[in-house]
């Protein structure tokens, strides 16, 4: 038993500087025509499996590897689904879907 307990705290430890390796991009997604906020619009950060929804106000917030590219997905019932591909110096990114 204490060494499967020690290969979890070593597999712990060597998966957590991982996860430093994130920045989190924030946005706002809007009607095109009316520029109104839309709400409840799910965002899919693509091949990833990950993703959030934007609260009232249309704002998101979404963690990217620092070192890459992203490609997130934009869909919401009653409009087309849109890609946007990003980096992490992308900051409050305006998303217009129609």
């Amino acid at each position: 038993m204490k060494k499967i307990q020690s290969l979890f705290l070593v597999g712990l430890f060597a998966i957590s500087p991982l996860f430093a390796q994130q920045v989190e991009v924030t946005g706002n997604v809007s009607d095109k025509n009316s520029g109104k906020p839309l709400a409840d619009v799910e965002i899919i950060l693509k091949n990833s499996g990950l993703g959030t929804i934007t609260n009232s106000s249309g704002f998101f917030a979404i963690q990217i590897d620092k070192q890459a590219e992203a490609t997130l997905i934009f869909n919401h019932l009653g409009y087309e689904s849109i890609q946007k591909t990003i980096t992490p110096q992308d900051q409050l990114t305006p998303i217009e879907i129609h």
